[in-house]
This record gives C-alpha cells, structure tokens and sequence, in this order.
C-alpha cells in the first residue's frame, strides 16, 4: 500500500470517527456509515483535496464539533 492509499485511509478513518463519535468500533462499519451520508469519495481520491480534509477535521477537534457533508461544502465552495 502506498503513502498516499494510506493517507487516504487515516482521512477517512478520522472523519468517520469524528462523526460517529467513537459509537463504532469496526473500520467496515464506519465506512457504512459514510456511504449512508453520501460522502463525496470523489474529492478524497483527489489528492490535491487530502490537506483540505485533513484541516476540517482538525477544525472540529479543535472546536469540538462534528464534521458533517454540508461543513465540508462549506469550507471548500469550489465544489
């Protein structure tokens, strides 16, 4: 596996455990649960988007918030 398959995968793993809050333990479960939201896997196999993720995600640490669909949207209008 690659650097960047790697990355890809911690990102993901993040996100859905910032949006799950620790409620699933199972890495294929959490993964359910971003495709039930629709996450947009197009843009997290762009890896020009991968720091943009990486510092919403860092945002909701650090504001204790939860990353959601629509944040992502905001935060990067040229969607």
């Amino acid at each position: 596996m690659d650097v960047i398959s790697r990355i890809e995968i911690f990102v993901l793993e993040l996100l859905a455990e910032l949006m799950n809050r620790g409620g699933l333990k199972h890495t294929s479960e959490k993964y359910v649960v971003l495709k039930k939201m629709r996450f947009p896997f197009a843009q997290v196999k762009n890896y020009t988007q991968i720091s943009l993720f990486l510092s919403i995600v860092y945002k909701a640490l650090k504001s204790g918030t939860y990353v959601t669909k629509r944040a992502i949207f905001y935060e990067n209008p040229r969607v």
